[in-house]
């Protein structure tokens, strides 16, 4: 089977070559490419650069020895092969779309081209496939004097980023594909005549009225960038983006019905020629729906459903949205019966497709958006447009999520957006509706503003939550929560923790990462970013067949550029000791205590840490030795286990007495605080980790604290004869506040 996929791989990429090299005499009108020749080109090159020294040798290696060895090769590299085949072909589709006679269509549904999404999505999996079947070969075939190499599989390579040279590469095409689109349609405008009459040119929909209707629009849709966003704030978001390609309700042709909901009725339709989804919203206000259309104006990546254009019907006192027509949606292809269960390669690569286009979601502009509604309900799917090998019903099909009718801006910023894009805590279905969701939701006195403040709620982990439940559908094809009445289930999510059982088959990794995705603590929960990377290099591990790494698992991946400094806690003129750091780049592995309940005071505070690539160290502070005092120590199964918060308490302790820059210990079973003896210091200490609580160690004191909750790195403050005041560095994840 691999020598099949090696040799479709390579026929894809001959029909790539094909369509980029600028034969125009051998090409007929439907082959040549018409829009984005360059960024076309650079896919086309990149292929040829990355692919053809590793396809060569395997061939090669599949060629020679007995069939029994090359079956067990063939076997070894076979997933890794089909991931290539799977990404040569939506390179082929991507290219095949910017040629022919339909290209002024492409270009509406491009925005003038700027679908760099589209583009650096296939030039980075390009890059990242070959990569995995390299690191496959090279410990096999590579050796040196002393012993083979081996090449290092690790999460920080599979970030999604492209290098800087390529971005630099395919930002400086698009640029110049801008241009000469610019120039084609300046050409093709010259036999226009409507010009007088917007209403007459957006009926007619000919070529001359769709050139100079374009040539409009370029200027308006800004050349599109991976590296930054202009949009500022929410209050010019629709500024800087004018309204979707707007259609005369009679030149779409109404199909069959797809479908409806609480907004309408889906149709499909026909638009110049190609069929789409036409979304009917009924008795909704103009500009909010104006303004809602303008936002889905921005979405132009590949795994979202793209709004093409928009209509009014006046007579029939409705609006619509044109979109990208697909197959099915995923509760359907999921659930349908009989169905093998997925295999957890192709499960695997459905997540990550899903987690990247929320990933660009949550990140558009500087407040992003979140979805609020996501369910396997408004996933679409339809199969590979050029891999009839790669079967639809084994799951390798094209995921694109939907519905953004409830994708709201997470900012507000005047009363205006208020109307509509305030964020409403009860929305989504309950099968995949977060605990926090849940809980806000009962709240039936609660308004929007204050909604909206809500300590406990996020809406982007909520949208985080949701897809780990996609997850489990994806694992194991059934319904989430099934037996489960609808009238007690917000009380198991909430109340008592229960959440799906993922089969025995997934990864012990991957399951951590959808354990880690559904937690009850929204701050818990891992951010878009996070998931994509490790679930990217899950897919690794699977396509090497790395079945020891699978089984491993690290912490949480929480965010190193995240780290906040919290504390210290007691900082009055009291609080004495010298000042201690602990800088390290590693986890803590263990705590060691010594206190004095009696006198409400933290003796000696000792820190183990794991710091990668040395020797374990220990940090000690605090001096004093107490006869009296109660020691304890608590050992962290470290990774698995780690500490994500502390609380604990200070006050005034009569257990010193201060003399002239000098302690002296209060021997006495006096307790009593007196002008002497006036000295503020830790008290108690509570430790938290991700699996159980220690402590409360020692005596409540005065004041109170607490950290967030995270992965704690490290401690500072101030320490001498005991612990005089603590904070801590801890990593969190980011938490946009609605």
């Amino acid at each position: 089977m691999a020598t099949k996929f090696l040799l479709l791989a390579r026929a894809t990429i001959d029909s790539v070559k094909e369509l980029t090299s600028g034969d125009s005499n051998q090409q007929q009108e439907q082959q040549r490419l018409k829009l984005n020749k360059l960024q076309c080109k650079f896919v086309a090159e990149k292929l040829a650069a990355q692919t053809e020294d590793i396809l060569n040798a395997l061939e090669l290696m599949f060629a020679g020895g007995d069939s029994a060895a090359a079956g067990s090769l063939e076997q070894r590299y076979e997933e890794a092969l089909k991931e290539v085949y799977r990404v040569v072909t939506d390179a082929l589709s991507l290219i095949k779309d910017s040629c022919g006679e339909k290209w002024l269509l492409v270009a509406i549904r491009q925005r003038a081209g700027n679908n760099l999404e589209d583009f650096a999505k296939v030039l980075y999996e390009i890059e990242w496939c070959t990569s995995i079947l390299c690191s496959i070969y090279v410990p096999r075939n590579t050796s040196t004097s002393s012993g083979r190499q081996t090449v290092i599989f690790e999460p920080e390579g599979c970030n999604g980023k492209l290098s800087a040279f390529d971005l630099f590469k395919l930002e400086r095409s698009s640029n110049q594909d801008r241009e000469s689109l610019r120039s084609d349609l300046e050409h093709l405008r010259q036999g226009h005549v409507c010009d007088s009459s917007r209403e007459v040119c957006l009926r007619l929909q000919n070529d001359e009225c769709i050139a100079a209707q374009l040539l409009e629009k370029l200027d308006k849709w800004p050349a599109n960038s991976l590296t930054d966003d202009p949009v500022s704030t929410v209050e010019n978001l629709a500024a800087a983006v004018p309204s979707l390609w707007k259609v005369d309700p009679r030149n779409l042709k109404k199909g069959k019905k797809l479908g409806k909901g609480g907004f309408g009725k889906v149709y499909e339709t026909e638009w110049l020629t190609e069929k789409y989804a036409k979304k009917i919203f009924r008795s909704v206000e103009n500009e909010s729906f104006k303004r809602e259309s303008d936002i889905l104006a921005r979405f132009c990546h590949p795994n979202a459903v793209r709004t093409v254009c928009w209509s009014e019907d006046k007579e029939a006192d409705n609006f619509s949205l044109v979109m990208d027509l697909m197959t099915e949606d995923l509760y359907k292809f999921l659930h349908r019966v009989p169905t093998p269960a997925l295999s957890i390669p192709a499960a695997v690569n459905l997540m990550l497709q899903v987690a990247e286009a929320l990933k660009y979601l949550h990140g558009k502009g500087p407040r992003g958006l979140v979805h609020r509604d996501l369910k396997s309900l408004n996933i679409l799917v339809r199969p590979l447009a050029d891999a009839p090998e790669l079967k639809y019903e084994g799951g390798y099909l094209n995921p694109k999520v939907a519905d953004f009718g409830e994708a709201k801006i997470k900012t507000l910023i005047s009363n205006f957006e208020r109307k509509f894009t305030t964020q409403t805590q009860n929305v989504g279905t309950s099968r995949w509706m977060a605990p926090e969701v849940f809980k806000i939701g009962q709240d039936a006195d609660i308004d929007h503003e204050s909604a909206s403040e809500h300590p406990h709620f996020n809406p982007s982990k909520a949208d985080v939550y949701s897809f780990a439940i996609v997850c489990f559908e994806l694992l194991t094809r059934e319904e989430p929560y099934k037996g489960v009445t609808m009238a007690s289930l917000p009380t198991q999510i909430t109340k008592h923790g229960l959440r799906p059982q993922l089969p025995e088959s997934c990864p012990t990794r991957l399951a951590f990462l959808i354990q880690s995705c559904w937690k009850s603590e929204p701050g818990e929960r891992p951010n878009f970013r996070e998931i994509c990377r490790e679930l990217r290099y899950i897919k690794g591990l699977l396509l090497r067949g790395d079945e020891v790494q699978l089984q491993k698992v690290d912490p949480h991946p929480f965010s190193m550029e995240l780290v906040q400094i919290q504390g210290p806690w007691e900082t009055t003129k009291t609080a004495r000791g010298y000042a201690f750091f602990d800088r390290t780049t590693g986890g803590i592995t263990g705590l060691k205590l010594r206190f004095s309940p009696t006198h409400k005071a933290v003796w000696r505070l000792t820190v183990d840490y794991d710091i990668p690539g040395q020797l374990p160290a220990q940090f000690v502070h605090g001096s004093m030795s107490d006869p009296r005092a109660v020691e304890t120590k608590v050992t962290f199964d470290y990774p698995s286990e780690y500490l994500e918060q502390i609380q604990g308490s200070y006050g005034v302790t009569p257990a010193l007495i201060y003399y002239e820059g000098d302690y002296m210990v209060n021997m006495s079973s006096d307790t009593t605080v007196g002008p002497n003896n006036h000295h503020t210091v830790i008290a108690s200490l509570t430790f938290k980790t991700n699996i159980r609580t220690y402590g409360p160690f020692g005596a409540t004191g005065d004041t109170t604290f607490k950290t967030d909750v995270g992965k704690i790195l490290g401690f500072f403050g101030r320490s001498g004869a005991c612990v005089d005041s603590i904070g801590v560095f801890v990593a969190r994840h980011a938490v946009v506040h609605s």
